[in-house]
């Protein structure tokens, strides 16, 4: 006797529900075109972390669907269980569905209806820029990138800007003057060659910038041997670009010039003698790596690359190279550390772009920012320079991690303590110097490397998650009284499905805080990704200790949704983030959505 599995269908209709009465009628319109994902659980379980009661449903979609010119839609089953997904992300602009998720237990199910609403549209009454230092902290750099992508200026007058904010800022229109120094002006200077060597560049301008290169340096009439005898200070005592020195005892070296020397020669004996980096390349003929101080106005520091070297093997490009520092970072020119905390950081700053050049010329300009800014905190730990910045990367955790620049120190951050310290960073710079142009690819091969079964989406995974809370996870971070950005906050339920779109290697954070805190409820995130791959966990803030834990719900392509469930949401949990993650390194704009009720 044969037996015969049963077929049974699920269908529903997706509807305009223009009265909202929840119900389909003749003033309630059809839609056809509607997406409709159908999905089979993959994984059910539930999920103790330090004794919580986290239950997780698992799924895998398995096919998709159109509503038809009745708003039909209809799939041929299994007896098994299943859920069904409106697709948000293909409803007309300016509706929306309260719950776009239903259950089916054994392929049984009365006909589904999806209620579409109209939601008012957001008012935009603002438009605001944030720079890599951060808000209100503009140097004259990022206001002119700014102004560029915001189209208020052509790429010819941004090059022209860029350059006069580099070699001469006091000629820059008053509108990009700043009074926020420049970090440093390796970054900017790059970009400037990068200019030089397209083939659109505009003659007059490429001209323009030669020149600006061909008289950066002032007559400097004075040399300074360092005590350690591998770097030669140029200075003057005269004009505009004049250090400090004793009126009384004028042949004396200036006790800037000597604590520059010594800073230098501490940040070389750290990095490159006790932490094993390479040492830059010494120009042609020269002994001694030489550093150049004047008056910078508005800089604090630029590394030059001078002879350019391509190695074979690898097939990388390294370079020779000199610093420039300021001749006295003054208040007067926006610098708000002491003197010799701005030297020193600058020291370590510049002189790990030189390090960098050893190995790699051609290597990510953001990388090369962040690891300078990180190996200031290493060398001078105390001066915190580097919190600046930061804030920009908390402000902004929707910006992929390639296309930060100084504020990716805290990536920097997270991997030295996590992942090897001082020795990770220096693997990395190896890999760079192995061919690695991509400094994401490097990093990944680090990782794939030395820690199995990880690589560079679980990491940033990983990152995401800790920003929620960097006080908790980081060394420093209780110092720092930052934490991402919520891009949303919700203490009313239900909350219709919002959809979202992340960049590459980009993250979002979503807050929910429960109505009552002196009632325990059940909180219910339904959340998909199912385009590419996807991180998403849960920060649960505990009431009673402040401190959170982690829950992670979908990561390693593995499923396309998740369904959550979280007891003593109220008294035992007074916070809960939820973190989605885009993990690809290239694929940007991908989609996600999620809801969330009481249950």
């Amino acid at each position: 006797m044969s037996t015969r599995r049963s077929i049974k269908t699920i269908s529903g209709i997706v509807y305009r529900d223009s009265d909202r009465d929840g119900r389909q009628g003749n003033s309630n319109p059809s839609m056809k075109g509607i997406g409709i994902n159908l999905f089979i659980p993959a994984d059910r379980g539930i999920q103790n972390d330090s004794g919580e009661n986290v239950k997780i449903r698992r799924d895998k979609l398995i096919v998709r669907a159109l509503t038809n010119e009745k708003g039909e839609f209809r799939f041929f089953v299994n007896d098994c269980d299943y859920c069904v997904s409106l697709d948000i992300d293909t409803l007309p602009k300016g509706t929306a569905v309260e719950n776009p998720y239903r259950s089916v237990h054994k392929g049984k199910s009365d006909e589904i209806l999806f209620a579409v609403n109209d939601i008012k549209p957001k008012v935009i009454t603002k438009v605001r820029y944030d720079s890599d230092a951060g808000e209100h902290e503009l140097c004259s750099a990022d206001m002119i990138r700014l102004a560029y992508g915001s189209g208020l200026i052509d790429e010819k007058t941004k090059i022209q800007y860029l350059a006069r904010a580099l070699f001469q800022s006091d000629k820059l229109p008053w509108e990009f003057r700043s009074r926020v120094p420049m970090k440093s002006g390796t970054g900017l200077l790059e970009e400037l060659n990068r200019y030089l060597k397209n083939r659109s560049a505009k003659p007059e301008v490429s001209e323009t910038i030669r020149q600006y290169f061909n008289s950066s340096i002032p007559e400097l009439d004075k040399a300074y041997r360092s005590p350690g005898g591998w770097f030669n200070l140029h200075y003057t005592l005269s004009g505009e670009n004049a250090v400090d020195f004793n009126y009384r005892d004028p042949e004396a070296i200036p006790q800037y010039i000597r604590q520059a020397a010594e800073a230098f020669d501490n940040v070389k004996a750290v990095t490159c003698s006790v932490r094993g980096y390479r040492e830059p390349l010494l120009e042609e003929g020269k002994d001694c790596y030489d550093v150049y101080i004047y008056d910078l106005k508005d800089k604090y520091g630029v590394t030059y690359s001078s002879e350019q070297y391509s190695t074979q093997k690898q097939r990388t490009v390294v370079a020779s190279s000199y610093i420039c520092i300021d001749n006295n970072y003054s208040r007067e020119k926006g610098f708000d550390k002491s003197r010799l905390d701005c030297v020193r950081v600058t020291a370590a700053h510049e002189f790990f772009h030189a390090i960098q050049y050893a190995y790699n010329v051609e290597a990510d300009t953001w990388w090369k920012e962040a690891s300078a800014t990180w190996n200031e905190d290493e060398v001078y730990t105390g001066v915190n320079d580097y919190v600046r910045y930061i804030k920009k990367y908390f402000k902004t955790p929707g910006q992929s991690l390639d296309r930060t620049g100084y504020s990716g120190v805290i990536f920097a951050k997270f991997l030295s303590q996590y992942y090897g310290g001082y020795d990770a960073m220096r693997k990395i710079w190896e890999l760079q110097a192995m061919g690695h142009n991509n400094s994401i690819q490097a990093i990944d091969r680090f990782i794939r490397t030395y820690y199995a079964g990880k690589d560079i989406g679980s990491v940033y995974n990983q990152f995401s998650t800790y920003n929620a809370n960097p006080a908790q996870y980081y060394k420093e971070g209780a110092s720092w009284n930052l934490s991402a950005a919520a891009q949303n906050t919700y203490a009313k339920y239900p909350i219709s499905a919002n959809n979202g779109r992340l960049d590459h290697l980009a993250s979002n954070y979503q807050l929910f805080r429960p109505v009552d805190t002196d009632r325990d409820s059940s909180l219910r995130i339904a959340i998909e990704g199912v385009e590419g791959r996807w991180g998403f966990t849960l920060q649960k803030r505990s009431s009673r200790t402040n401190q959170y834990s982690i829950t992670e719900i979908l990561s390693r392509g593995l499923y396309d949704r998740a369904e959550i469930e979280l007891g003593g949401f109220g008294t035992t949990f007074d916070e809960i983030w939820l973190i989605p993650s885009n993990l690809e390194t290239v694929h940007d704009k991908m989609p996600y959505s999620y809801s969330a009720d009481i249950v």
